[in-house]
């Protein structure tokens, strides 16, 4: 039997072990952590869902002809990024209204992921014949709303079980609000196809604050009379949480902690972020393009203290997608100048 000061002396040893293991995990899960405080699933955790064939389902996906690198406008100078994690499974879509004949003009490109089914992007640009309108139109001008992507049954009835049981809403990549110049580019947003689980902490909150900004860039700056600048956009999914907020010496903490995928019907993406570069022609007319850019990634967490969205350059997103080992992502191969730090803009 114990003493009492070798109970005494047990207690202190034992608590020190705690308390040195406690610090340490403070350091390795600080999102683990955060995700316990008030949410009933990990941070960033797919569910695995039941996909029940709702009514209205479509067949299988109608196939597209992939476009050509040379024909790939909501690229800059046609390139799509390179190096995101992935993405070699991904089916390129062409968005379209239903029912739109062959060989429409999309109204932009969603790099499509099957095994989770949600996008790993979508691209999509404003022009400066469009940046004038920028809300002209308004959500409700949407008819119809969610589509059903055909190929993926019950999609839709499982986005619904899953708002229902927690504070998530269907997150646009290509947002509703920066299309409002066009009725046709409006609703075109509005598939799962271009939707990813948001928690409403973000979707409701700092991200709609910073998709404002954006198209205020766009309509007031990039498609200005005066510039004449095209705003190229991608916005994506990640797979790999923040730690904390960025700071400006260009540092990068990424905390890999991969998304379980076997068997997973539905992902909830653990990180959601935006880069954009507008291109103009400098006002001497010469062949070179001007370049701005920005980006802003942030969290997808329940709780709003847990979100760390930070703005950025377009080079420190591009670190944060990018896997420990791997050569570095590159967003805009098309254009150098977009990932230059000189180039950065706050928006």
């Amino acid at each position: 039997m114990l003493a009492v000061k070798d109970i005494a002396s047990f207690s202190i040893i034992f608590g020190l072990l705690v308390g040195a293991f406690s610090s340490k995990a403070s350091h390795l899960e600080p999102l683990a952590r955060c995700a316990k405080r008030g949410s009933s699933l990990p941070l960033g955790t797919p569910m695995e869902i039941d996909f029940t064939k709702t009514e209205g389902d479509a067949g299988p996906i109608r196939q597209r002809k992939t476009w050509s690198p040379r024909s790939a406008p909501y690229f800059v100078r046609n390139k799509r990024p390179e190096g995101l994690p992935n993405t070699h499974r991904g089916q390129e879509i062409q968005q379209l209204l239903p029912e739109e004949p062959q060989g429409t003009p999309p109204y932009f490109v969603s790099l499509f992921d099957p095994e989770r089914n949600i996008p790993f992007y979508s691209a999509y640009k404003v022009t400066p014949q469009q940046a004038p309108f920028i809300g002209k139109l308004h959500r409700k001008d949407a008819k119809g709303w969610w589509r059903n992507p055909p190929g993926v049954p019950g999609l839709y009835g499982t986005y619904r079980k899953l708002t229902r049981r927690e504070p998530l809403s269907k997150g646009h990549m290509n947002p509703t609000a920066i299309n409002t110049f066009d009725i046709n580019s409006l609703e075109a947003t509005f598939t799962l196809t271009n939707a990813v689980p948001q928690y409403i902490a973000s979707n409701s909150g700092p991200w709609k604050i910073f998709e404002a900004n954006i198209r205020r860039y766009a309509k007031e700056t990039c498609g200005s009379r005066a510039r004449n600048g095209t705003l190229y956009l991608l916005t994506g999914t990640s797979e790999y949480d923040m730690e904390g907020i960025i700071a400006d010496n260009g540092n990068v903490n990424v905390f890999h902690s991969e998304v379980f995928l076997d068997d997973v019907k539905l992902a909830i993406p653990r990180a959601l972020w935006t880069a954009g570069c507008c291109v103009w022609r400098d006002s001497n007319h010469t062949k070179d393009n001007r370049a701005e850019s920005f980006a802003v990634m942030t969290n997808n967490a329940k709780d709003s203290n847990c979100l760390n969205q930070t703005e950025m350059s377009v080079s420190q997103v591009e670190k944060h997608l990018t896997p420990r080992g791997w050569p570095l992502v590159n967003l805009f191969p098309g254009e150098e100048s977009c990932r230059h730090t000189e180039n950065d803009v706050r928006l």
